[in-house]
């Protein structure tokens, strides 16, 4: 529960970044606010790596485009299973969000090409976990996690 110390804290935080010119969003709920940006980053950032491709590439193809947006229906559907309110319409409102980007590779993309240990557990295993303990199977997300596995492993020697 946040502590109304903390309530009191974040406007004038939010403040301080504005007058900054720094952009900040303050979301009311921390845990709706991870699954909103796991939306983006589950598909684009394992289906950069798999795919090899920026984002634009994945957005010109039909064929990952339709990968896209299906991830990111189970990522809502899995965000409502943990009680978190994402509507349907985010699925459309992010794919036109990302078609006015500037192409370029994610972070995990970037990870890879770099053959840097890929952020796996915090952006598949344990969305996927949350998803199961609440009664949703991610079951596109969590083959593009083995996948992503996979490579990781590949990329990653054993110690």
């Amino acid at each position: 529960a946040e502590s109304e110390a903390g309530k009191a804290f974040l406007p004038q935080l939010e403040t301080d970044f504005t007058s900054s010119k720094i952009p900040v969003t303050i979301a009311s709920d921390l845990g709706e606010a991870r699954w909103r940006k796991l939306l983006w980053n589950i598909p684009y950032n394992g289906l950069s790596v798999v795919l090899e491709s920026d984002t634009k590439e994945l957005m010109e193809s039909d064929s990952s485009r339709q990968i896209l947006k299906k991830l990111m229906i189970e990522v809502v559907e899995a965000a409502n299973a943990c009680g978190y309110s994402i509507k349907d319409e985010e699925v459309d409102n992010m794919l036109k969000y990302t078609d006015g980007m500037t192409p370029y590779e994610p972070s995990m993309k970037l990870d890879h090409n770099f053959k840097r240990p890929m952020e796996i557990e915090y952006m598949y295993r344990k969305p996927i976990s949350a998803a199961e303990k609440n009664g949703y199977k991610m079951e596109y997300t969590t083959m593009l996690c083995r996948q992503l596995e996979f490579i990781n492993s590949k990329n990653i020697p054993k110690k």
